[in-house]
């Protein structure tokens, strides 16, 4: 999705991303402003390493109001929050939502 350009995304791989717009969307339609958070574990690697990485946390957290746009699209600012190897990156943006689309785009303010 649209995530994977953002600060957050960067550091992750395709299924910590997956996460995060799972949470990020449901952030979006939530009506509280609890956030979405799951925790992903590490893919096996293949290197020898008997040390496990420990699981990464993704968490989308809505930080306002749901906005309606006069193009007919939908938007919501969203803090998303990303810890792995026990770094945590977080980013608020701003997603809009196309008028009878289900895809969330982040935009610039």
């Amino acid at each position: 999705g649209g995530l994977a350009g953002n600060l957050v995304g960067r550091a992750l791989d395709d299924q910590e991303r997956r996460r995060l717009a799972e949470a990020t969307q449901n952030a979006f339609i939530t009506d509280g402003y609890e956030p979405t958070t799951y925790m992903v574990e590490p893919t096996k690697s293949s290197s020898s390493s008997t040390q496990a990485a420990p699981p990464t946390v993704v968490s989308a957290r809505p930080t306002g109001p749901r906005t309606n746009r006069a193009d007919g699209s939908t938007c919501r600012p969203i803090e998303l929050t990303a810890t792995k190897n026990g770094q945590t990156t977080k980013d608020t943006t701003t997603f809009c939502q196309s008028a009878g689309s289900k895809e969330l785009k982040p935009v610039s303010v």
